[in-house]
């Protein structure tokens, strides 16, 4: 009886990488409304009211930031989760805060504008010389779909 001492060779495990197709639907939808409340923040929240095309986007007030990077936190949790190998539970938890989070920023947002404004290069910009925009709107709407997604008021299928 003849042994074999030529092992089989062992086929390379592929690591698992990013791909599109395994992301769920749902996933996708959600990261696309995330994806333009982002473009949102940089589209025009003020507009000048004398008549001018002077616009701040929504990087003016500072915390226009936050409002960007958690729409893109939500984005990149949505896609790139599964690549994470992150549990869904923990996955829920961080869309949740951040969808908590960026609903009340824009809360926060539009109670500031019309009270007392904010500064910019040394002017206060209340409502009573700028009007809100496009981005500000668009922004608001995505960060209450978000919620109502969130909360399953809003179901989407898999």
């Amino acid at each position: 009886m003849e042994q074999n001492t030529n092992p089989t060779p062992q086929q390379p495990q592929k690591a698992e990488g990013f791909d599109v197709n395994k992301i769920p639907k749902a996933n996708l939808i959600h990261a696309g409304i995330a994806a333009a409340g982002a473009i949102g923040v940089i589209l025009p929240w003020y507009i000048a009211r004398r008549g001018g095309s002077d616009g701040l986007n929504g990087f003016h007030p500072w915390f226009g930031y936050l409002v960007f990077i958690a729409f893109l936190l939500i984005v990149f949790m949505d896609i790139f989760h599964l690549s994470l190998n992150m549990e869904e539970k923990v996955k829920k938890q961080i869309l949740k805060f951040s969808g908590y989070a960026v609903m009340a920023l824009m809360i926060y947002t539009l109670i500031n504008f019309e009270t007392s404004g904010f500064e910019y290069k040394r002017a206060t910009v209340t409502s009573n010389i700028a009007a809100r925009g496009i981005g500000m709107y668009l922004s608001l709407i995505a960060a209450l779909v978000i919620q109502l997604i969130d909360n399953k008021v809003i179901k989407l299928k898999s």
